[in-house]
């Protein structure tokens, strides 16, 4: 899966925000995409070009409202992905019910070139249908591409005081092994959690569990 590369300066990453201050002469959801190495934005309903579009700072002239006042309450919802033919994301029958675990759906997929098992859990609040699940399924392609950019990052991040291997041969180690997803009070935003192994096993059988909150931000939350 690709991330959209921002096509007017071709660095940074789109994502689509949810605005705090009232912008609704801008977007009536409160919604717009946000490019987060220019600072370049496009209304959610205007396609993303290098023709289009606007910038935060003209926002905030235009609304009237300090700078850092949009900055301060800016909520990422999710990352905007570019789909081509060439793009294989996971789709609804992909997922199977039951199996050996207790998720509500499962699927097999790929990360960083290797098998991926993934288990998906709805609170009952939001019901297990299949509807559920394709109302959450930008969601869940949203974070493998996520974790799928950022293969190199995430490494680094885990070998970080490990002194029982050099940081190269452990990095080299880490392979993925499981994805949960748990979707709680709405199928746009999910709790995630990626499970990694090392071949050789430098960890005796255990397994590196790291977490990607709602606002897609990373914590190890250990062995």
């Amino acid at each position: 899966m690709k991330m959209n590369i921002c096509p007017f300066c071709g660095q940074g990453r789109i994502y689509r925000v949810r605005q705090k201050p009232d912008i609704s002469e801008y977007s009536d959801s409160q919604i717009i995409r946000f490019c987060d190495e220019c600072e370049g934005i496009w209304k959610l309903d205007e396609p993303i070009t290098d023709h289009t579009g606007s910038s935060i700072h003209r926002l905030a002239h235009d609304l009237g409202i300090p700078e850092a006042l949009l900055w301060n309450d800016m909520e990422i919802v999710q990352i905007e992905l570019l789909y081509d033919d060439t793009e294989k994301t996971l789709q609804v029958t992909d997922f199977q019910t039951g199996g050996s675990s207790c998720a509500d759906y499962s699927a097999e997929d790929s990360l960083w070139g290797q098998n991926l098992h993934i288990d998906v859990f709805f609170s009952d609040a939001l019901g297990k249908t299949a509807d559920t699940l394709a109302a959450a399924l930008p969601a869940i392609n949203n974070k493998l591409a996520f974790l799928e950019e950022l293969e190199d990052n995430i490494k680094r991040y885990t070998v970080e005081g490990a002194h029982a291997v050099t940081p190269e041969c452990f990095t080299a180690s880490l392979y993925p092994v499981a994805m949960v997803f748990v979707f709680k009070d709405s199928t746009e935003r999910s709790q995630a959690y990626l499970e990694l192994g090392c071949r050789p096993d430098y960890i005796a059988g255990h397994r590196i569990r790291i977490m990607i909150n709602e606002q897609y931000r990373i914590e190890c939350s250990g062995i």
